[in-house]
């Protein structure tokens, strides 16, 4: 090629060159550029920002004034430009105020932290006042029996009183316990069961022992009071629990000779819960023995009253793991 067609050549490229550009711009633009206001009802749009022309001014103003609307002002170029204007206009106020209404939602707080929840909603404490439910607790220990022997024996006949400390207070050992424990929470702050604790020694050999109580008990959650009262994480956003609880009932322990009757308990428990429906914790308790029958023979019934009862304690410390069963709303 001679340097005259090159020269040639090169001019038309950079000639071409800006419509290029252009070309390239324009098809890259978004559409939003080339947006158009929303037609009005019978009408065709309008550009964005634009007012309306001389002519299509005067046929508004003559639809105005048979309409009765003021036209004063309506469609003065300034006018339309201000009214797009947003900080410091009346629209501006406006969308200022929407926002405020949304932002005052509760599930969707001011300080920006959209969708969270409330303090309540992060325990995974179980919150009986919203869902009342039953609750099945499994509990393993020792029981610890304190007999009082000699007030006992002074209520039996002259022949059995020499035998009520060999036989029963000697005869009585410390063992392993279990209780099975159901109850159901209402209002939070309480909760009514039934409890029944088994205990036994040698219990694979003919000298075998042991004792068993049921009883109807009545519980506390005092940390539920404290959330209503201190609205603090420490209470509302907790996953443990302790109550105060107490009850009574009837029981009997023993072996070749035995005791039976009335008793009542009274203790505390502690847990902490892994899920809502899941629980671990422990408790002691501690049974007030009112025993007022001295048994001689289960078989044929024989036994001697007790007017002023047996007197003596159970003392039991245990842990337990608790399951929970929703029963509504």
């Amino acid at each position: 090629m001679n340097p005259k067609r090159r020269f040639e050549h090169f001019a038309s490229s950079v000639y071409s060159l800006p419509l290029i550009l252009a070309l390239a711009l324009l098809l890259s633009a978004p559409a939003e550029t080339f947006a158009q206001d929303p037609a009005p009802e019978g009408g065709s749009p309008e550009p964005v920002g634009v007012a309306p022309g001389n002519d299509g001014l005067e046929q508004a103003e003559e639809a105005d004034e048979a309409t009765g609307t003021p036209t004063e002002g309506r469609y003065d170029p300034a006018s339309l430009l201000e009214s797009h204007e947003i900080d410091g206009t009346e629209n501006g106020d406006e969308s200022d105020e929407a926002l405020v209404e949304v932002t005052d939602d509760p599930a969707q707080p001011a300080d920006g932290m959209a969708g969270e929840p409330p303090a309540e909603r992060l325990s995974i404490t179980p919150r009986f006042r919203r869902a009342r439910g039953f609750a099945f607790r499994l509990e393993g220990g020792r029981a610890m029996w304190t007999l009082d022997g000699e007030q006992i024996a002074s209520q039996l006949s002259p022949q059995l009183r020499t035998e009520v400390q060999t036989l029963m207070v000697d005869g009585t050992h410390n063992a392993p316990a279990v209780t099975m424990h159901l109850a159901y929470n209402f209002l939070g702050h309480a909760t009514v069961g039934a409890e029944l604790t088994a205990t036994g020694w040698s219990v694979f050999t003919p000298g075998r022992g042991g004792g068993g109580l049921a009883a109807m008990t009545l519980a506390w959650h005092p940390a539920e009071l404290l959330a209503d009262l201190i609205p603090i994480g420490l209470f509302r956003q907790r996953a443990w629990d302790v109550s105060l609880f107490g009850g009574a009932g009837w029981g009997a322990v023993g072996k070749d000779r035995a005791l039976r009757g009335m008793h009542t308990l009274f203790g505390a428990r502690a847990e902490i819960y892994l899920a809502p429906w899941l629980a671990v914790g422990g408790s002691i308790k501690r049974h007030g023995l009112r025993f007022s029958e001295y048994v001689i023979h289960w078989d044929n019934n024989r036994f001697e009253t007790l007017p002023d009862t047996s007197g003596g304690s159970l003392f039991v410390p245990s842990i337990s793991v608790a399951l929970r069963v929703p029963t509504g709303s």
